[in-house]
């Protein structure tokens, strides 16, 4: 799903609001940096009846007080009912969090699942792209609550796989139904062109994905649930490709790839320290999946202040630790520092009074234009 056709999802779920009012709103909060702020203790409970004054912000190292603080705590009901509450405002979509649930945009990441080779009598790799299937369908079907939106993309962007938001499970889970993995197999050197091409086009749609959700849904806390094996290190040569050592073209091709591969990645980690934004790394093949691509996927985790699902058989203890740290956080604003360029990243350090508490919040935010 591309983003103008997320632009488009996010029309289509709205209900008419108060328009006017709301665009007030957003004039009056350009101004304000949010961040929401996960405090848990070292059993990973969530830490209730903090004050502002248990906190301290510092915006690229310098103190900021503290100007709006509350602690939310979004519901969860999986009952089935079909309760939608969105409004439109003049710098995109404001999902409140008082009439709504989670906010969760699903990727599922075809492009690195493993495909099924149709020459292999067993085709016992194709294990991999419907564990996928599996474990997105449980986080769907137990762990997505009524109150909770979603939209589902591929990140081969072909038409008509993914979904657009709804809290309608059934449309989500048809959506589940036609995913395949879409990893190359066979000789690497066949291969080597495509799975450099797939890992840019990934990124791109992460780097995209983030870009469009800083825009239309700047205030509201967004969670990516990323399903991927990953993407394996592509700025090394493989010994096997004995091709591109003695043909100049290939060499040429190799070094434009890490070229725009290095640039893509720069700018989807300036994306994410800016975002309002968490993603979890999701690898369904569980415990004895190899961890060639987890460095990318741990990445993306750790830069919006998450921990990835890697390397466990246990995804329903996994998935309810999503839900429950994402319904409960505090929420702390301050005023940006004036004079900054538009168009840079600041840098956001949160400290919290109290020993042995861990804290988890975005690493910053990208000024306004």
């Amino acid at each position: 799903m591309t983003m103008k056709l997320l632009c488009l999802v996010v029309v289509s779920v709205l209900l008419a609001g108060q328009a006017t009012a709301q665009q007030e709103r957003f004039r009056t909060e350009t101004e304000l940096v949010e961040v929401n702020v996960l405090v848990t203790n070292k059993n990973g409970e969530v830490v209730h009846g903090l004050t502002k004054d248990d906190f301290t912000i510092l915006d690229e190292g310098k103190p900021q007080p503290v100007t709006n603080f509350s602690f939310i705590e979004i519901p969860f009901s999986n009952t089935g009912d079909v309760k939608l509450a969105m409004t439109i405002a003049e710098s995109g979509v404001d999902v409140r969090a008082e009439s709504l649930g989670r906010v969760y945009i699903m990727i599922l990441d075809d492009l690195h699942t493993t495909s099924c080779a149709s020459d292999l009598p067993e085709c016992e790799v194709a294990s991999a792209w419907f564990d996928v299937k599996k474990r997105a369908q449980l986080f769907v079907e137990q762990f997505f609550s009524d109150n909770d939106l979603m939209s589902i993309v591929y990140s081969s962007g072909i038409g008509g796989l993914g979904q657009d938001f709804t809290n309608d499970r059934g449309l989500l889970l048809k959506a589940l139904g036609r995913f395949v993995g879409r990893r190359p197999n066979g000789d690497v050197e066949a291969t080597l062109a495509e799975r450099r091409a797939n890992a840019l086009k990934f990124f791109r749609v992460v780097n995209d994905l983030t870009a469009w959700s800083n825009e239309n849904l700047p205030t509201q806390r967004k969670v990516v649930l990323l399903f991927s094996e990953g993407v394996e290190g592509l700025n090394q040569l493989p010994r096997s490709d004995r091709r591109a050592m003695v043909e100049p073209s290939i060499n040429a091709q190799i070094m434009a790839d890490n070229a725009a591969f290095a640039s893509i990645m720069g700018d989807t980690k300036k994306n994410l320290r800016g975002a309002n934004l968490s993603i979890v790394s999701i690898d369904a093949r569980g415990l004895g999946a190899p961890n060639s691509g987890h460095q990318s996927l741990m990445m993306l985790s750790e830069e919006t202040g998450e921990n990835p699902i890697l390397r466990t058989n246990d995804f329903a203890r996994a998935f309810s630790r999503v839900v429950h740290e994402h319904s409960s956080h505090y929420l702390l604003g301050y005023v940006m520092p004036s004079g900054n360029k538009p168009g840079t990243t600041r840098k956001i350090t949160i400290k919290v009074n109290g020993r042995g508490l861990e804290v988890r919040h975005r690493q910053g935010y990208i000024v306004p234009h």
